[in-house]
């Protein structure tokens, strides 16, 4: 029988980056998914600022990491909402935050993303983000692997959502587990 974790993956991704997006006021819509085919992700735009962060995540029967790349304004705009400020490209602190700001997005997403697979008893550690910025970044896939992404827009500005897993588990069915506990729901504190 097939394993069907890459469509339990995709669904997750989906729900989970579109969720993070609506709570931290990022007015995104989903505008394309589909797996790259290796090779380089050309840059969206080689005039635009962006920022991003790489996040890796190893697990028993699962490794890999999670990439979010975002234009600078966007990115500005969700974090300065947040904090009453305003960033600009040509302040070099502001690169600062919205680094900072798209690593902790980057996070708050896997972290969503693996409360979701618990629920598959999928478990798996998640590294601290690397933030990343500049004009035209573009990201190299090897040709062998099946990377997922989801692309999120706003007019020409667009988002990318990466993750390649490099070992998966295998799934044999697409709903989770009737013993699964239930995860605590995202923005939640948990006390121990």
């Amino acid at each position: 029988m097939k394993s069907c974790f890459a469509e339990v993956l995709d669904d997750i991704l989906l729900r989970s980056a579109e969720a993070l997006f609506k709570e931290r006021g990022i007015d995104l819509s989903a505008n394309r998914s589909q797996p790259p085919s290796g090779g380089s992700l050309p840059p969206p735009a080689a005039l635009e600022a962006h920022v991003a962060a790489f996040v890796p995540f190893s697990g028993a029967a699962i490794r890999g990491s999670l990439m979010l790349v975002c234009p600078f304004d966007i990115a500005a705009a969700g974090r300065g909402r947040r904090a009453g400020a305003v960033l600009s490209t040509r302040v070099a602190s502001d690169w600062i935050v919205a680094r900072d700001w798209v690593g902790e997005l980057a996070n708050l997403l896997l972290g969503r993303i693996k409360n979701r697979l618990l629920a598959f008893r999928v478990e798996f550690s998640i590294a601290p983000p690397v933030p990343l910025s500049g004009r035209a970044l573009a990201v190299a896939l090897q040709a062998n692997r099946a990377a997922r992404q989801i692309a999120f827009g706003r007019g020409d500005q667009i988002v990318r959502v990466l993750i390649d897993v490099v070992d998966e588990p295998a799934l044999m069915s697409t709903k989770p587990h009737a013993s699964a506990e239930p995860s605590a729901l995202e923005g939640d504190v948990i006390e121990f």
